[in-house]
């Protein structure tokens, strides 16, 4: 039974990334025809190969022997660089003419629309200088009460957008998955050199926060300043689901449980009437 579960996964997400029986071979260091055995229910893989076979594909080993994952359509990578179209839609940017009246917001609001503008490009590597000066302009508009609130709901837009993006790609380079070859080959980027530049922001951007804790302990500073109001409650609502989702919460639960737990607080939120967690789903 597992054979055949774990055979038909095997081949529905080699198919879902778009790899030949060869190039997955290649990967996993094999020829054609083991592979070929695998996804028949001929033979099995070893456990080592097993749990390659997870990474390279970014799922859990229990999820290729005990799911069905046959229905998976190819990917379309068309839609996968379509959320950077939504960016003012997952973190709207937010102003008043009080906060404009403070001039670090004002330069802050500026450098978030570049940098914004910047990584819908895909080009990270020309913002660095930016990114740090957005927050840091950020950070010194928090200090005055009449933009604290928008510097709160920017600055967290901000993080997930830009750090979350950072640390997700990292993980894909790294780990080379199946997501991560064919976002590179999509963009016609070299490996190599994309995994540095993703290490360079990393590195720029680690500096801003800190430690993960210290880190994650100003973020729930943040979503608490737009929970504690009338006025930006469901903003700080919606921003504390992308707080799972994007791996930015202190526990100690895995990647995949953060996710759901993320989407599942959103959806409920959704239900209570919270608009930017309806336009979340609906995009």
């Amino acid at each position: 039974m597992y054979a055949n579960i774990l055979g038909g996964n095997i081949k529905a997400l080699r198919k879902f990334y778009g790899e030949t029986q060869e190039q997955l071979g290649e990967i996993l260091g094999m020829e054609k025809n083991t592979i070929s055995s695998y996804e028949c229910g001929r033979t099995e893989p070893d456990k080592e190969t097993l749990e390659r076979l997870a990474r390279h594909y970014g799922v859990f080993t229990d999820i290729l022997l005990s799911y069905d994952l046959t229905g998976l359509p190819r990917i379309d990578l068309e839609d996968v660089f379509q959320w950077s179209e939504n960016f003012y839609c997952y973190f709207p940017i937010l102003t008043s003419k009080k906060a404009m009246a403070n001039e670090h917001f004002e330069v802050a609001l500026k450098l978030h629309k570049e940098v914004f503008y910047t990584f819908q490009k895909v080009q990270i590597e020309k913002c660095l200088n930016s990114i740090v000066s957005c927050c840091h302009e950020y950070r010194e508009s928090l200090e005055d009460e009449d933009s604290k609130l928008c510097a709160s709901a920017n600055l967290l837009g901000f993080y997930h957008m830009i750090i979350g993006s950072i640390e997700i790609c990292i993980e894909l380079m790294e780990e080379k998955t199946a997501l991560g070859a064919s976002i590179i080959s999509y963009l016609n980027y070299n490996w190599d050199e994309f995994n540095r530049s993703l290490r360079e922001a990393y590195d720029v951007v680690s500096k801003i926060h800190g430690s993960f804790s210290e880190r994650t302990r100003f973020i729930e500073e943040l979503i608490i300043n737009l929970r504690s109001t009338r006025e930006w409650h469901e903003l700080g609502d919606y921003y504390f689901g992308l707080h799972f989702m994007m791996g930015f919460a202190a526990d100690s639960l895995d990647c995949i449980t953060n996710l759901f737990t993320g989407l599942s607080i959103i959806s409920t939120f959704e239900r209570l009437g919270n608009p930017y967690c309806r336009e979340f789903n609906k995009i």
